[in-house]
């Protein structure tokens, strides 16, 4: 069997997970970085892969994976050589594997002439990271797809919408040393019981998160945000993100109108319309005796084809 094109690039965004009150349902993708994937046909009857950029990838990876379940779930097999570009760093809370997956499924999916719909695809790729993280989810998935902030509302298969918001944020990615599994052991962490008042809140701060995002009313995103969510306080008492409360405490006190962690952390992102933040940013990280590294990006597009 030969595929429909012999070769196909794709590039897919980083993203950012939970928005604070939307723990494993929202994300948003963020053109701070991103990965890239090339499947060229090799004629022979195996898949073989490389990684590029971030060495400690390695060849088992999900781009990998979500080429090899986009083929078995369209029913075709061949063999094909991936590259993997990784522009992503790693275990920062900022997709990165999320990225890989999903520009892994696009690609795949166009070298067979797209046998499978976006919804398959999220699917697919929500799956391949859930295999590596320990749990499956497709916040960071779906958001590197479609672009824009995403929100998964299915789980059995997985399924998502987005809402594209032309927004700018600050990425703080703070030069400190991340666990092995980081994501596997952020998510083992939560299993305590959360305080009734708190979930209704919480679910009260996703409901401002959207009707903020659908008619542009950036205060109501910028509460929800804000919300002291259940989520990031467990990580914070596991010491999964030291100082993230005094951290976003002095941010917002300083300028800051919405702080919090990017998926499993450490990295947080930061939203403010003060020329220049950057400064206080890493003035802030530096109370604490820790540099940081500050991006400032734009909510990105969703995956596509590099012609």
């Amino acid at each position: 069997m030969k595929p429909a094109r012999k070769h196909v690039k794709v590039r897919a965004y980083s993203s950012s997970a939970n928005l604070s009150v939307g723990f494993d349902i929202a994300a948003v993708a963020l053109d701070a970085f991103y990965d890239e994937i090339e499947i060229i046909y090799n004629g022979e009857n195996r898949i073989k892969s490389t990684v590029t950029g971030n060495t400690n990838i390695p060849s088992e990876n999900t781009a990998t994976k979500a080429v090899e379940e986009v083929f078995k779930r369209a029913g075709v097999s061949f063999g094909v050589d991936i590259k993997l570009a990784k522009g992503i760093p790693a275990g920062k809370g900022l997709g990165s594997s999320g990225a890989s997956a999903a520009a892994g499924a696009l690609a795949a999916n166009l070298m067979i002439n797209s046998k499978l719909g976006m919804d398959d695809l999220i699917d697919i790729a929500a799956n391949v990271e859930g295999a590596f993280s320990g749990t499956p989810h497709a916040d960071n998935v779906s958001a590197s797809l479609l672009g824009g902030f995403s929100f998964v509302f299915s789980k059995n298969p997985f399924r998502a919408f987005s809402i594209f918001r032309d927004m700018e944020f600050y990425v703080a990615i703070p030069e400190v040393k991340t666990e092995e599994s980081k994501t596997k052991k952020a998510r083992e962490s939560l299993g305590r019981p959360v305080d009734y008042t708190q979930y209704v809140n919480e679910k009260y701060a996703l409901i401002k998160l959207i009707q903020g995002l659908l008619y542009g009313d950036s205060s109501n995103i910028t509460m929800a945000i804000n919300e002291n969510s259940y989520h990031q306080q467990i990580r914070e008492q596991a010491g999964l993100v030291p100082f993230f409360s005094d951290i976003k405490s002095n941010l917002t006190g300083n300028g800051a109108e919405g702080v919090c962690l990017s998926g499993a952390g450490p990295s947080l992102i930061i939203y403010s319309r003060e020329e220049n933040f950057e400064g206080k940013i890493k003035d802030t990280y530096s109370k604490y005796g820790i540099e940081v590294i500050v991006k400032k990006t734009k909510v990105a597009g969703g995956a596509y084809e590099i012609i």
